[in-house]
């Protein structure tokens, strides 16, 4: 693996573990009385955000790397190339955002999977993602979206996810859900935290 991929790699796992070791140190002072139920549920709505937005950036980077060449698409094997080059390479981000916008959207993930297939081929490595994973990106894009909207269709969209994964009565809201542990052991957050490392991971070529 090419340094540009472990660099990028190792720059989301170690933010990854930074928000993990802040939820820890809330915990305590949760259990210690020094924050209320209310303080600690907000917290898990920022973190989570935070996650989120971790990830955007981090299929945004692989994207814009992969595509200005400044990692190697040969890593990923003899199946992935570039479908289509921008000369030159500088007006790349230019052309491509086009219509004065500044950024691109990640997810539904169908999006970035769509605009892989025009400049990869096969849209490696964005379509390399299993159906259940990028199932689980939609459960997370969900409760993304509930968290920073709050509106009365993201809320319903939540609602309809939970029933279909229910595991405890009181996961009502997008914090409840995350703080709760359906195996006794690991919140949600924390699984959640895993499955996007895994995700990276496999994004970036690493072997497990």
């Amino acid at each position: 693996m090419s340094e540009s991929l472990t660099q990028l790699w190792d720059e989301f796992a170690e933010k990854l573990e930074k928000q993990e070791e802040t939820r820890r140190k809330m915990e305590v002072l949760h259990e210690q009385n020094q924050l209320t139920d209310f303080d600690i549920l907000t917290v898990y709505d920022g973190l989570f955000l935070s996650l989120f937005t971790d990830f955007e950036e981090f299929l945004e980077k692989l994207f814009w790397g992969l595509l200005k060449k400044e990692i190697d698409i040969q890593e990923f094997g003899q199946d992935a190339g570039l479908v289509a080059e921008i000369h030159p390479i500088e007006k790349t981000e230019l052309i491509i955002l086009g219509g004065g916008k500044n950024y691109l959207n990640w997810f539904p993930y169908d999006q970035t999977k769509a605009r892989a297939n025009l400049f990869f081929q096969s849209g490696i490595p964005f379509g390399k993602l299993t159906n259940q994973e990028e199932k689980e990106l939609g459960y997370y894009h969900t409760i993304r979206n509930a968290i920073a909207h709050k509106s009365p269709q993201s809320k319903k969209k939540f609602q309809n996810m939970i029933e279909q994964l229910r595991f405890f009565a009181e996961e009502d809201t997008p914090s409840h859900y995350l703080r709760s542990k359906p195996s006794g052991e690991q919140t949600h957050f924390e699984i959640a935290t895993g499955q996007l490392l895994l995700i990276a991971r496999k994004l970036c070529g690493i072997e497990s």
